[in-house]
């Protein structure tokens, strides 16, 4: 049971948590769980949170989370938590921010982020347009910011990295699952040029829906954001409501003379959504 001075220390961090439009600690714990589908080191955001986590889940698992944070420790991934002063302004405000931050690398949030983005089954000019804009940005100092999935994200980042520039990809899953597999050297090269970034711990069910749920993070930590190649259907369109919702500048390649009917329809599509057509990446605020 709490002391008066720990039921003093839960009315103060309440206080704190209505930025996080939770009305307790409880509740915050609730989003999370459901969110993630695992308490994981939620206890590290705060000493009081500790206390709860401690208290509802066991000794055990408490015990098993602190076995992961010394995992971490030894890989050198960066614990970043809502209130730590590290933790980036850009994604402080959005709705239900992440809690916590899981980053593995050398840059973080880099400077003026921009995202690319698009579908995963991408055409070679999509390709080419994601590659030549991630390139542009980095020669111009903006970090450039993906998925590290396949199509449009491995494009984007590859063209930063060319450009010696830095990028910074958000993963679906925890910092040490690399999905697509394929993608384990791009991986490695963004870790020494920029940062992967996860908001849950190996020990989080990885699902599906996760890989909607790190767009909000994608959109949230830039400044703009830019659709390479979008299709009619598919995470490109959740990620353009995320993106236009957080209030984020959002854009769409106009490709002209599309190789891809599919790739014409998604991107009228995104045009009627509010997102605005561009040819070159000029065009892009932020």
């Amino acid at each position: 049971m709490l002391n008066d001075e720990g039921r003093s220390d839960v009315r103060e961090l309440a206080q704190r948590l209505q930025m996080l439009r939770a009305e307790s600690a409880k509740s915050l714990l609730d989003q999370a769980l459901e969110r993630a589908k695992d308490t994981s080191l939620l206890w590290k955001a705060d000493p009081l949170l500790g206390q709860i986590l401690k208290e509802t889940a066991g000794q055990d698992k408490f015990n098993r989370y602190l076995n992961s944070i010394e995992h971490y420790r030894a890989n050198r991934v960066k614990i970043i938590d809502y209130w730590d002063a590290a933790y980036p302004d850009s994604l402080r405000y959005i709705s239900n921010p992440p809690l916590l931050l899981f980053v593995s690398g050398t840059i973080f949030p880099g400077s003026s982020p921009v995202a690319i983005v698009g579908t995963r089954r991408a055409s070679l000019l999509g390709r080419k347009l994601a590659h030549d804009y991630g390139a542009f940005f980095a020669e111009n100092g903006r970090t450039v910011v993906s998925g590290l999935a396949r199509g449009i994200d491995s494009a984007a980042h590859a063209g930063a990295l060319e450009s010696e520039g830095s990028t910074v990809a958000i993963l679906a899953g925890h910092i040490d699952y690399i999905y697509p597999p394929e993608n384990a050297k791009l991986a490695e090269a963004i870790k020494a040029s920029g940062a992967l970034v996860s908001e849950i711990t190996r020990h989080a069910f990885i699902h599906q829906g996760r890989f909607v749920e790190r767009n909000r993070i994608t959109s949230g930590l830039s400044k703009a954001v830019v659709v390479a190649e979008s299709v009619r259907t598919g995470g490109t369109l959740q990620q353009v409501k995320f993106a236009l919702s957080q209030g984020r500048p959002t854009y769409v390649i106009d490709q002209g003379e599309f190789e891809n009917p599919d790739a014409r329809e998604g991107f009228r599509r995104l045009v009627e959504m509010g997102a605005v057509a561009i040819r070159s990446p000029k065009e892009v605020g932020g």
